[in-house]
């Protein structure tokens, strides 16, 4: 190892020897970054997954009032109520 200026040999190789340890120490940072941004991937994809299904089972099972457009489910009785907007549906 060749270097000029105010450092001795042993406190050049000191320095080699932290910049190698910080190098490896950032490569151990990164892998774990990735660990965890694929973890957190993994965990909105399930979110993505679980929202898509219950908009799937909205579409399916309510109506929206054509009033005020709040969502309607009919959970028995007659076809016909009143809303709390005082729209009348059957």
């Amino acid at each position: 190892m060749y270097h000029y200026g105010e450092f001795t040999c042993d406190q050049v190789k000191a320095m080699a020897v932290q910049y190698m340890e910080y190098e490896l120490d950032q490569k151990a940072r990164n892998a774990e970054d990735l660990k965890k941004r694929e973890a957190r991937k993994k965990e909105l994809k399930k979110k993505m997954e679980e929202l898509r299904k219950d908009e799937e089972w909205k579409e399916k099972n309510l109506k929206l009032c054509p009033k005020c457009s709040r969502p309607i489910e009919k959970t028995g009785g007659c076809n016909s109520m009143v809303w709390e907007c005082s729209q009348l549906i059957s």
